[in-house]
């Protein structure tokens, strides 16, 4: 009885606030609810391996916030920046313009996605999420020149597979 209470306590406490940070962290803010559902529903079927190195809030905010990333993953697609550059149509000089530019961010996600792990995960955080180098330091687990280098070597390797 005293681990639910504790349970609930926790929920009570941190729920609205990992709401306002989930907003914060995602592409599409009307995901927040879930995201912080699903983060919930990790910590509570992992509780049991907690170890204690660090204080719940940050464990809580750390498994939401790879629930943030993990979402946006799932949203960011061809379909949605096709369609934004779609909308550009009607601002751009001509149609071959467009097309040229909906050409190069295939080639760019087509690369993107064909990098390693170590790379993809930290271009993304920083390039397509738009998130700091300290917070995709934080994200990833890894110190801020690490970040820095993985970077790096991404935008190289896309580069080197966009120009062939």
């Amino acid at each position: 009885m005293g681990d639910r209470v504790k349970i609930d306590d926790t929920y009570k406490k941190y729920k609205s606030k990992l709401r306002n940070f989930c907003r914060q962290k995602l592409i599409e803010k009307s995901q927040a609810d879930d995201v912080v559902q699903e983060a919930f529903e990790l910590y509570f079927k992992s509780i049991g391996s907690f170890r204690g190195e660090t204080s719940i809030k940050n464990w809580l905010y750390k498994i939401a916030y790879h629930q943030c990333l993990k979402n946006n993953r799932r949203y960011i697609s061809y379909t949605r920046l096709n369609s934004e550059y779609a909308q550009n149509v009607e601002y751009a000089e001509s149609v071959d313009e467009v097309l040229g530019r909906m050409q190069l961010v295939n080639l760019v996600l087509r690369a993107i996605r064909t990098l390693p792990r170590i790379y993809r995960d930290a271009i993304v955080c920083s390039d397509l999420l738009e998130m700091t180098i300290k917070d995709t330091a934080w994200a990833l687990s890894i110190n801020e020149s690490n970040v820095k280098v993985r970077i790096y070597r991404a935008r190289n390797l896309i580069r080197g597979s966009i120009n062939g």
